[in-house]
């Protein structure tokens, strides 16, 4: 995969507690959603390269796609959907996962992560079926 046509995820990289934090300044699930949307269109562009089989994700409803780069020992994870909210929702996972080695990964406990973010409460049987194909996706390239 040419390292040139890997866009960054955000301008400014995002942690999972980043995410928590936004969250818990919203009230109500109508705002969390708005902010969903926000984080979604912060991700940066993937090249249409890499909207290939190759790349698209199993399980999911909507199509994503997932490229994953290892670099000393770190994984950088890149997306993109076809919908705005999935786009959002795939900026969650990555804000969990980018910039963390396999061990790192694997030992997050992701659906805690979920849970405190009120996602689990919130998607669709579908959305939450697909957000999940993403995060095994992840982890069956990080080991």
């Amino acid at each position: 995969m040419p390292n040139q046509l890997v866009p960054n995820l955000f301008g400014n990289e995002i942690s999972s507690d980043d995410v928590l934090d936004l969250f818990a300044q919203q009230s109500g699930w109508e705002a969390r959603y708005r902010q969903i949307i926000v984080l979604g269109k912060q991700l940066s562009e993937l090249p249409q390269v890499f909207k290939n089989e190759e790349h698209q994700v199993d399980g999911c409803e909507s199509a994503a796609w997932l490229v994953s780069r290892e670099q000393a020992g770190v994984w950088q994870f890149y997306v993109a959907s076809d919908t705005r909210i999935v786009n959002g929702l795939l900026a969650i996972v990555l804000a969990a996962y980018n910039g963390k080695t396999a061990n790192q990964i694997n030992d997050f406990d992701i659906e805690s992560y979920f849970d405190q973010l009120g996602l689990s409460k919130q998607l669709s049987p579908s959305r939450a079926n697909g957000l999940h194909a993403v995060v095994q996706a992840i982890k069956g390239v990080a080991v």
